[in-house]
């Protein structure tokens, strides 16, 4: 089957999506798959691309898409009329599907992408829809999110009408255009509809009636508790429920396949400078293997190395809570060109021949990054900026150490890794880990270590210098001491406790890394890990966009 990232919605706001289509060029429908919002769509953004493929193998065209304002659509989060951009997302996304010569449309919708499906749809009807475990009402989709908001260990929560989920923020205007969306309160929205809900979470008495009506089928379903209720590296595909809606759909809409032409890959513009100049976004594929990514820069010839953003995690290369996205915008209003790209089994990026483990913290991780680098700058692979969090600053740090960078951003960094034993050696011939904090082998005989190290913390700067030097390998301010020798510039954003870490027993020489310029450490006390809280998010950004402003271009020659 033949996928392609398409752009489409119009050339003034325009939205990204994936289409896919059969093998043979033809397809018994289009269906248009309706994510959900905030830390849900991280979690389902694998199953998506699952269903996808596996629709695409039944006879039908998909398009997978973002809202406007979400993913690697243009707009922003807090730009006004969000309820009804996202709607007016579906909208366009219909058009498009029947635009390519799909005579029949169904419409797949998740969570509050069901709901807002069902509200949109109620204008225009289609052929069949699905909905997934939809969101009973705006309201009780808000409800949920603030509860989770609240189970978050750090950060606090900022009282100013809106109403904050792990990475989403629903500003008042979108919460009152929230609070009148209700599930069942439209007319028709298609020939046929699935309804899914869970066995233990049935819908409100209400809403189940609305939707006794002919045409209608419900039916229960169990792991959306192992799917959306979970963070996105636990996420589990749910193969039942696929396999209902996929033979659901194929029994429902019938005829004869039709060719499907989808438009040829290009740019858009997402955005503009202060000044008027355009911010324009391309598809790319990095390296031998094809590593997807988006590259953005602004009208005329970029100023300074390209910058590289990695995978936080198994997060796709939006960035964790969409943070990428927004830093390559804002990089290219300083003329800056950027990648944010996945590594293999990650995303839109399958995973490398032979290889069976996802590229978080694996060799191939490593491999990835050297590729990026050479198909970012061909000339001198060194001359990249890289901005990681989590184990994207592990992968970085490797990347600097074998080939060197103008410059590297670390946000709450990790460098202890979990050795996967099924790394596929000869795939990653040659690449070495350099960078991985470890505790030497003689540490591991000392008996109640966890308890011992308890006590070790409390001791003066004098014994943990000794400490970095005869108990772990790699600790990570002599890592960040050897990129600096190596002449790379380094950017670290943390919160108190990983600043003492990264400090403890070198202040000394980590101080005079700062004072010639090559190393700044921003210790943000309370920042959340994963970045999930709006005030941990954009405080942040603001740094690494105030250091790849001015710390992305050579000083001046006399």
């Amino acid at each position: 089957m033949a996928h392609a990232p398409v752009w489409f919605g119009g050339a003034v706001r325009p939205l990204f999506g994936w289409f896919e289509v059969p093998d043979e060029g033809e397809a018994n429908a289009g269906v248009v798959l309706c994510p959900p919002f905030g830390v849900e769509s991280a979690s389902s953004n694998p199953t998506l691309r699952t269903l996808s493929r596996r629709l695409a193998g039944a006879g039908f065209a998909t398009l997978r898409f973002d809202y406007d304002g979400t993913g690697d659509s243009s707009g922003l989060e807090d730009d006004p009329g969000r309820v009804a951009a996202w709607k007016a997302s579906i909208r366009h996304a219909v058009a498009f599907v029947r635009s390519t010569g799909c005579e029949r449309v169904a419409v797949v919708g998740l969570r509050l992408g069901a709901t807002l499906a069902a509200d949109e749809l109620g204008g225009d009807p289609v052929d069949a829809v699905v909905l997934w475990d939809p969101c009973p009402t705006g309201r009780s989709f808000m409800r949920q999110q603030s509860m989770l908001r609240k189970l978050i260990e750090r950060g606090h929560i900022i009282d100013d009408g809106t109403v904050e989920g792990p990475g989403l923020v629903l500003y008042p205007e979108t919460v009152a255009d929230l609070g009148n969306l209700k599930l069942g309160e439209h007319g028709q929205i298609a020939k046929r509809v699935l309804l899914l809900t869970r066995t233990l979470r049935p819908l409100p008495s209400d809403i189940r009636r609305a939707w006794e009506r002919p045409g209608v089928e419900s039916v229960e379903i169990e792991g959306q508790e192992f799917l959306v209720d979970v963070e996105p590296a636990r996420a589990v595909v749910p193969d039942a429920t696929l396999d209902t809606v996929v033979a659901w759909l194929s029994e429902v809409v019938e005829g004869p396949p039709v060719p499907v032409a989808a438009p040829p890959e290009g740019a858009a513009v997402v955005g503009a400078t202060p000044d008027g100049r355009h911010i324009a976004e391309r598809p790319v594929r990095l390296g031998p293997h094809g590593l997807f990514g988006i590259e953005t820069r602004v009208e005329g010839e970029p100023d300074g190395p390209p910058v590289l953003f990695l995978n936080a995690g198994l997060i796709d290369h939006v960035g964790p809570s969409r943070m990428w996205v927004t830093l390559a915008r804002v990089a290219a209003e300083h003329g800056l060109r950027s990648i944010r790209f996945d590594m293999s089994g990650i995303g839109d990026t399958p995973l490398r021949p032979g290889s069976t483990v996802r590229s978080n913290r694996t060799l191939d991780g490593l491999a990835d990054v050297a590729d990026a680098q050479r198909a970012a700058s061909p000339d001198d692979p060194s001359d990249v900026v890289m901005v990681g969090l989590c184990s994207g600053t592990y992968q970085a740090a490797e990347a600097g150490l074998a080939t060197g960078a103008h410059a590297i951003v670390m946000i709450n960094p990790a460098f202890r890794i979990g050795l996967n034993v099924d790394e596929p050696a000869a795939a990653t011939s040659g690449i070495d880990r350099q960078a991985a904090e470890s505790p030497r082998t003689w540490t591991q005989l000392i008996p109640g270590r966890p308890q011992i190290w308890e006590v070790v913390r409390r001791t003066p700067e004098p014994v943990w210098s000794l400490i970095n030097r005869l108990a772990v390998r790699n600790a990570p301010s002599s890592l960040l001491l050897r990129l600096a020798r190596k002449g790379v510039k380094v950017m670290v954003v943390c919160d108190d406790h990983d600043g003492w870490v990264i400090q403890r027993g070198s202040y000394r020489a980590l101080h005079d890394a700062r004072s010639d310029g090559s190393l700044q450490v921003e210790v943000v006390d309370g920042i959340d890990h994963t970045l999930f809280c709006r005030d941990s998010r954009e405080t942040v950004m603001a740094l690494v966009a105030g250091y790849l402003a001015t710390n992305t271009r050579e000083p001046p020659t006399s």
